[in-house]
This record gives structure tokens, C-alpha cells and sequence, in this order.
């Protein structure tokens, strides 16, 4: 673990910014949209079939965790750019 210190603060920062970003996710399921949600999830999760393994094999532990980070980020970003566009509601 001392030699991906550096590492765990990327995780650190990077999930502490997720999560203020998923907020948008219920929000958006309960205002009507849980079908938009899903389909936003669904693409992530195709993504991630094809980027992850990728990154994986490139570039070791560093890639599995820059793509999870990534596509969190990329999921939370795109539910908050959502609720903004359809509801006016910002979190960034």
C-alpha cells in the first residue's frame, strides 16, 4: 500500500467529487426520468467493458483505478449535466 500512497488520494478525491455528483441520480429517478437514468448507466457500463480491460493491461493497478475514478466521475457528471438541463438544478 506505500507504494500506491499516491494512488489512494486520487481514489480519496476522486470519489469524495462522485459523490457529491450522484446526488443528481435520485433526483432525476424520482421526478420521472428513471428510464434516462438507466440507459445513462447502461452506456457507462458498455464503456467500461471496453476501457477497463484495456486500461488494465496497459498500465496495471494505476489503469484499474484511473478508469474506475473516470467512469464514476464521467456517470456523475452526466446525471448532474442531466438534472441541470431538465430541471435547472446544479450541484457543481
Amino acid at each position: 500500500m506505500v507504494s500506491h500512497k499516491n494512488w489512494l488520494y486520487v481514489i480519496l478525491i476522486g470519489t469524495s467529487v462522485n459523490s457529491i455528483l450522484q446526488l443528481a441520480s435520485p433526483f432525476l429517478r424520482l421526478s420521472g426520468y428513471a428510464r434516462e437514468v438507466s440507459l445513462i448507466s447502461g452506456r457507462i457500463l458498455m464503456i467500461n467493458f471496453v476501457s477497463a480491460p484495456v486500461m488494465v493491461n496497459f498500465y496495471g493497478l494505476e489503469g484499474a483505478i484511473v478508469s474506475l475514478i473516470g467512469l464514476r466521475f464521467l456517470r456523475g457528471l452526466w446525471y448532474s449535466f442531466r438534472l441541470k438541463t431538465l430541471h435547472g438544478i446544479s450541484f457543481v
